[in-house]
């Protein structure tokens, strides 16, 4: 397995990266992110840190789909349609680009 590879030959990134992929596929990404930080920290390979910098981003995404998730559960809770909302948030911003800013002139 994997983890018996990594203690066998710490050197070799090559394991380190299959296992964060890996617990990528399997939706552990904060178990990915720790093996792809130990493998940057192996090889300072700049491919292998693009993978990490990848790996951060899919946590973000997960992260804000998860958010956007659980808004939609409590708005529902709450009684409140959730496409209402979004409506409302577009008006209000569409609202707050228009809106003149402090010193008289549009927001940018």
């Amino acid at each position: 397995d994997l983890l018996r590879a990594i203690k066998k030959a710490p050197a070799e990134v090559g394991n380190y990266v299959k296992l964060a992929q890996h617990y990528m596929a399997d939706k552990k990404f904060e178990q990915a992110l720790t093996k792809f930080r130990e493998a940057v920290q192996v090889s300072g390979d700049p491919n292998v840190r693009e993978l990490m910098e990848d790996c951060e981003l899919d946590i973000l995404r997960h992260n804000v789909a998860k958010a956007k998730e659980l808004d939609a559960l409590t708005l529902r809770f709450e009684g409140i349609d959730p496409e209402a909302v979004k409506t409302d948030r577009a008006k209000l911003a569409a609202y707050e680009q228009a809106k003149p800013d402090a010193e008289g002139t549009k927001a940018p």
